[in-house]
């Protein structure tokens, strides 16, 4: 295994440096939540990280496909102009996608606003317009990766939120700050600069004239089956946090906010590898990196078994006392988070593999989660149960298909 390993050496360090610059950006957007958990009241610590799960929920249907323009960018043969044309192309598309979603807003502005116990019309914006950004964000960035620029987008990230955190730190401990309008307008400002960064640097590459695309490239229509594949994870990541705002009140949110975040830092912080992996071996996806997948199952277990076993305490530790009484719900969240992570490599080479017959089995089993625990939970503990059940058959099925692919090479 460690000879398998070495052999990718090169990628492998590659892979660590990006952890390392994104893993720092996470690491401070952990501490922030620590400060927030410690400064302002549980209702709004509860309003802005659930208003946070359902942006992310609502960007996963366009987030998830960074794969897909990675890709497509990649196909173009180093030809600018046409590499401009598709990212104009896609800028077009996102727009009248944010429109569909203002319309969206529009219609179910009541519901949200009963959804989230918030009633501020001016928040909303901002929120909105948190949307956006994450949503625009993704095409300079997928650009960025897709020329091997891997580290930049996780620079910007990294330096940006540690000066979040200053901007932050300075307002609640020397001014005495306690107002979750202004936690807001500096997470609208944060991604809007994460943003205009990331496109100004894709500008600096991209300086020749837009030419229109003669081949045919990837589009959403031709791979259908790649992108309802890569909404599944996203989706699920904030999935349950969306079910309990929805089933519980604002302290108990809050709660399980913080243990899901804990218990998700074995997913999104070594999350940075899959797209490198992808880039990096585009022109021969089926040739998978033994040594390069290897690291990263080791890295998920080891990483998820040192959270699991320490993450209570760290709660307890670091939060506020309000949040300690759920903090033994991460002996369930955290196992079934590793699952998940590990469900997504085989899953991935499924898919590298042109296999998608699971897909529609993960399919059934989200939906088949999401009703169940809606019209059945009462607890948060049989919602975290029944959230495990769910990462296991995710697992089992994952591996079956794997499984059933092998035998017949």
């Amino acid at each position: 295994m460690l000879e398998k390993i070495l052999q990718d050496k090169g990628i492998i360090l590659k892979t660590i440096y990006v952890l390392i610059i994104v893993n720092i950006g996470n690491v401070t957007s952990l501490l922030i939540q620590i400060m927030l958990s410690r400064t302002i009241s549980i209702e709004n610590f509860s309003f802005f990280y659930s208003s946070i799960a359902l942006i992310s929920l609502c960007a996963s249907p366009i987030i998830s496909q960074h794969l897909i323009i990675q890709e497509n960018i990649s196909l173009l043969n180093n030809n600018d102009n046409y590499k401009k044309y598709y990212i104009n192309k896609l800028y077009k598309f996102f727009s009248l996608f944010i429109i569909g979603y203002f319309v969206f807003f529009l219609v179910f502005y009541d519901e949200i606003q009963s959804y989230l116990n918030n009633y501020q019309d001016i928040t909303y914006l901002k929120l909105f317009g948190i949307l956006i950004f994450v949503l625009i964000s993704l095409v300079p960035s997928s650009f960025l990766i897709s020329q091997k620029k891997y580290s930049l987008p996780s620079k910007i990230f990294t330096i940006l939120d540690i000066l979040r955190l200053i901007v932050l730190f300075i307002y609640f401990y020397f001014f005495d700050g306690e107002s979750i309008d202004f936690v807001i307008n500096i997470q609208l400002f944060f991604v809007s600069l994460i943003f205009f960064f990331n496109h100004f640097f894709m500008s600096k590459s991209l300086k020749l004239p837009p030419k229109k695309i003669k081949q045919n490239i990837n589009s959403v229509s031709k791979n259908s089956k790649i992108v309802i594949y890569s909404m599944i994870f996203p989706v699920i990541l904030q999935l349950d946090i969306v079910i309990v705002t929805y089933l519980f009140d604002s302290i108990l949110t809050s709660k399980y906010i913080v243990v899901s975040t804990i218990s998700k830092i074995v997913y999104f912080f070594f999350g940075s590898i899959y797209p490198i992996i992808f880039n990096e071996f585009l022109d021969k996806i089926k040739k998978i990196k033994i040594g390069l997948v290897l690291f990263y199952i080791l890295s998920i277990i080891i990483g998820g078994l040192i959270i699991t076993i320490g993450g209570k305490y760290f709660i307890i530790l670091t939060y506020d006392q309000n949040f300690h009484s759920s903090a033994n719900l991460i002996y369930l969240i955290c196992p079934s988070i590793i699952l998940l992570s590990l469900s997504n490599i085989a899953c991935s080479y499924l898919i590298a593999e042109k296999s998608y017959s699971f897909v529609k089995y993960l399919i059934t089993i989200v939906l088949i989660f999401v009703l169940i625990t809606i019209y059945v939970t009462k607890s948060i503990e049989l919602f975290v149960l029944i959230f495990f059940l769910m990462c296991l058959m995710i697992f089992l099925i994952s591996i079956f298909n794997l499984t059933k692919l092998n035998l017949k090479k």
